[in-house]
């Protein structure tokens, strides 16, 4: 059959509620019900309620089509409607296609002793995203309360600026891939070269403060994504009792902001808002022209020394020396230092400020893959796993948030043990310069009240290559004279051990790590729990 046609037609549609009522009380009796009873609370809070809805209706079509095995076409077609959008742009439309050419099954390749398998890929598509709060396109209404005349006044007001031109973001994405198997399928290649684009981003961006607001939804700029993948299979040993298989996947991505809001070429934005209850770190940076993922902010430059200071020997006191980077706060011998980048003259003025911000990392890998090995011996089976990344950046921002930790957590922390230290062995307090210098011969850790809670900073940035063991998997196979008298068709016992090891400089739990679920800023560590290693014993039946 030379054509071959299959159509497909579709609709979905998706709801989704929630709501939420809380109560609360306090001051109770000493014999009470507790949430039982609320009402024996002799102080009554306010109580509040919250009900959101969210609704997608979707159309959509396939069509596959193939022409004697050899030219092989899927094109697709989706129609999307979002209530999370303004009125004007609910709906989105996204076309895709795939085309395929079978080399192999070309008249031109029927003698071919090399290749066992020859196909060429294209693709195109368009992929939306609408994930975003819900109403986040309209002027939602919060409300509050102020006294009036010894009197609780309930208020309301604007939360957000409506956008209703809010629609949704799109990748655009092209790839061309190449499948070749040599010698009957003993090894097998993949070749996939890809390019995306996102256009539209979903971002809560600044907006002029005349407008009554600080930040707007809307769609900003563009990123793309580009890369090179291979994947490589191979049949190392296939004997009757014996077998060895191999397989290597390594990828190499390339990401890039192409477009920013209009007028503007760079924008910092926080990762996180959890650590150090300090909200507004700005650690991140997105730069046109440079990949996404870029940590922003200062060089650090080691520890002010004795040397940089003048020494009253009357009040005990130093006082920085007059060309010696100066800093916005009040510093002393063993505080972190920052590396003066520039001035407001475009030139280093001496004095430690946001311009000396600069970018201090890179989250995106230089490439990453992982390689497989099985190996079978008539009735044991064993197989081991391992994965890697190299040339990425995380960001610890632990160590931050434990520079803002009472000074007896500090202690009992491995990473302080080289702090700057300005009491002696003996628990008595040094001020003399040199003694002070020389109980601080080599140190690199600032002092307990000169650390930086609230600047991201060079140190704070690691190498977070790794490779992992991670998994390795040993089976038996119960012979088939056992399972035929047994009435059981199969039956494997198998143990499994998982994240057996990771080989990293990283000095956090573990390097594998992105704790915010956000393409803009990968790469943070922040009270990430650690990944457990463990061991699975199991048996697979098939009767």
């Amino acid at each position: 059959m030379a054509h071959k046609l299959d159509v497909m037609v579709g609709q979905e549609y998706q709801y989704t509620y929630h709501e939420d009522f809380s109560a609360s009380s306090s001051a109770f009796p000493s014999v009470n019900n507790g949430w039982d009873n609320l009402s024996l609370g002799t102080v009554l809070g306010t109580p509040s309620s919250y009900a959101e809805e969210d609704k997608l209706l979707s159309y959509f079509t396939r069509v596959n089509y193939g022409y004697k095995d050899r030219y092989l076409l899927t094109a697709t077609v989706r129609a999307d409607g979002s209530s999370k959008f303004g009125a004007n742009n609910r709906w989105g439309y996204f076309p895709s296609a795939a085309f395929a050419w079978r080399v192999i099954n070309e008249n031109f390749m029927k003698n071919s002793t090399l290749f066992s398998d020859f196909k060429l890929r294209l693709g195109y598509g368009l992929t939306g995203n609408n994930r975003i709060a819900n109403y986040a396109a309209l002027g939602i209404y919060g409300t509050g309360s102020y006294n009036l005349n010894n009197t609780v006044v309930i208020s309301a007001y604007e939360n957000n600026l409506p956008n209703p031109n809010l629609k949704w973001e799109a990748t655009e994405g092209r790839n061309i891939g190449l499948d070749l198997g040599f010698l009957k399928q003993r090894i097998t290649l993949t070749a996939e070269l890809y390019d995306n684009r996102s256009r539209n981003l979903l971002f809560n961006t600044r907006i002029p403060s005349s407008s009554g607001f600080v930040t707007q939804f809307q769609n900003i700029g563009s990123t793309s994504s580009k890369g090179l993948e291979f994947t490589l299979n191979t049949v190392n040993i296939k004997k009757t009792d014996f077998s060895w298989n191999s397989g290597i996947n390594i990828s190499f991505p390339k990401t890039k902001v192409l477009e920013l809001s209009q007028g503007e070429n760079s924008m910092v934005l926080p990762s996180y808002t959890g650590y150090n209850s300090n909200p507004s770190i700005n650690d991140y940076i997105l730069q046109v022209g440079q990949p996404v993922g870029m940590i922003y902010g200062y060089v650090a430059d080691g520890l002010y020394q004795v040397s940089d200071f003048d020494f009253n020997s009357t009040t005990n006191t130093y006082t920085l020396k007059s060309g010696v980077v100066q800093d916005n706060r009040t510093v002393q011998p063993g505080y972190q230092k920052f590396k003066d980048i520039t001035g407001p003259d475009g030139v280093p003025d001496g004095k430690i400020t946001d311009l000396d911000r600069t970018i201090i990392g890179n989250s995106n890998p230089k490439f990453a893959g992982g390689f497989n090995n099985t190996v079978t011996y008539k009735e044991f089976d064993l197989s081991a796993f391992v994965n890697f990344t190299v040339g990425n950046d995380i960001y610890n921002a632990n160590v931050l948030n434990n520079a803002a930790l009472s000074q007896e957590y500090k202690n009992s922390l491995a990473r302080f043990t080289d702090r700057w230290m300005t009491i002696d062995a003996n628990g008595q307090r040094v001020t003399d310069p040199a003694a002070l210098e020389a109980l601080n011969k080599g140190k690199t850790v600032p002092s307990y009240i000169g650390m930086v809670s609230d600047r991201p900073y060079s140190t704070l940035v690691e190498d977070g290559s790794f490779l992992r063991i991670n998994n390795i998997s040993l089976g038996y196979t119960l012979p088939k004279l056992v399972l035929r008298k047994a009435k059981i068709s199969n039956a494997r016992i198998y143990v499994t051990a998982y994240n057996l090891h990771v080989f990293s400089k990283y000095t956090g739990y573990d390097p594998e790590v992105s704790v915010v679920n956000n393409a803009l800023t990968p790469g943070v560590d922040f009270n990430a729990y650690p990944r457990a290693r463990s061991f699975v014993a199991g048996i697979n039946l098939s009767l």
